[in-house]
């Protein structure tokens, strides 16, 4: 099924879902203990600023957005 000329549903059996949903899942903690280990590692780092963490915020989001729901 598409949706604006772009994939829309794919139909998978529910274990397979999972399966995938525990592998990002599990990509998506990798990848922030390896940030969060960079970040203490790094003495010299300044703390972000506000207006840097909001903008690391809505980027997130969009990523998530954009694996849950395709891209917009």
């Amino acid at each position: 099924m598409e949706k604006q000329g772009h994939p829309f549903v794919a139909m998978i059996r529910a274990e397979d879902l999972e399966r995938v949903e525990r592998l990002l899942a599990t990509e998506r903690e990798a990848k922030f203990s390896r940030l969060a280990a960079e970040a203490a590692d790094d003495e010299h780092s300044s703390s972000p600023s506000d207006e840097e963490i909001v903008e690391a915020v809505r980027l997130t989001r969009e990523a998530l957005y954009r694996e849950r729901y395709g891209a917009a």
